[in-house]
Protein backbone atom coordinates (compact mmCIF):
# COMPACT_ATOMS: atom_id res chain seq x y z
CA UNK A 1 0.00 0.00 0.00
CA UNK A 2 1.35 3.42 -0.97
CA UNK A 3 1.73 6.06 1.70
CA UNK A 4 -0.76 8.89 1.26
CA UNK A 5 -0.77 12.41 2.62
CA UNK A 6 -3.46 15.05 2.98
CA UNK A 7 -2.70 17.56 0.22
CA UNK A 8 -3.67 21.20 0.79
CA UNK A 9 -3.61 21.79 -2.98
CA UNK A 10 -6.19 19.10 -3.81
CA UNK A 11 -7.98 18.94 -0.46
CA UNK A 12 -7.69 15.13 -0.65
CA UNK A 13 -5.38 12.29 0.18
CA UNK A 14 -2.76 11.78 -2.54
CA UNK A 15 0.10 9.32 -2.86
CA UNK A 16 3.72 10.30 -2.39
CA UNK A 17 4.47 10.26 -6.12
CA UNK A 18 1.68 12.75 -6.84
CA UNK A 19 2.81 14.91 -3.92
CA UNK A 20 6.35 14.92 -5.30
CA UNK A 21 5.10 16.00 -8.73
CA UNK A 22 3.15 18.90 -7.21
CA UNK A 23 6.21 19.95 -5.18
CA UNK A 24 8.43 19.90 -8.27
CA UNK A 25 6.02 22.16 -10.14
CA UNK A 26 5.60 24.54 -7.19
CA UNK A 27 9.39 24.74 -6.83
CA UNK A 28 9.74 25.53 -10.53
CA UNK A 29 11.66 22.33 -11.29
CA UNK A 30 8.96 20.86 -13.56
CA UNK A 31 6.41 22.37 -15.95
CA UNK A 32 2.73 22.58 -14.99
CA UNK A 33 2.04 19.82 -17.51
CA UNK A 34 3.71 17.44 -15.00
CA UNK A 35 0.89 17.94 -12.50
CA UNK A 36 -1.27 14.90 -11.80
CA UNK A 37 -4.60 14.88 -13.70
CA UNK A 38 -7.18 17.19 -12.14
CA UNK A 39 -4.68 19.28 -10.15
CA UNK A 40 -4.72 23.03 -10.80
CA UNK A 41 -2.35 25.47 -9.14
CA UNK A 42 -3.56 28.87 -8.05
CA UNK A 43 -1.48 31.38 -6.09
CA UNK A 44 -3.23 30.26 -2.90
CA UNK A 45 -2.57 26.59 -3.73
CA UNK A 46 1.13 27.32 -4.29
CA UNK A 47 1.34 29.07 -0.90
CA UNK A 48 -0.45 26.17 0.77
CA UNK A 49 1.97 23.69 -0.80
CA UNK A 50 5.00 25.68 0.31
CA UNK A 51 3.62 25.79 3.88
CA UNK A 52 2.72 22.09 3.92
CA UNK A 53 4.60 19.87 6.36
CA UNK A 54 5.27 17.40 3.53
CA UNK A 55 6.69 19.97 1.09
CA UNK A 56 10.31 19.10 1.82
CA UNK A 57 9.64 15.71 3.43
CA UNK A 58 10.80 12.53 1.71
CA UNK A 59 7.68 10.68 0.56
Amino acid sequence: MKKTVNCPVTGKQIDGDSCYCVVLVVDGEAPEQALPPGVTLTDDARKACLACQYHKDEQ
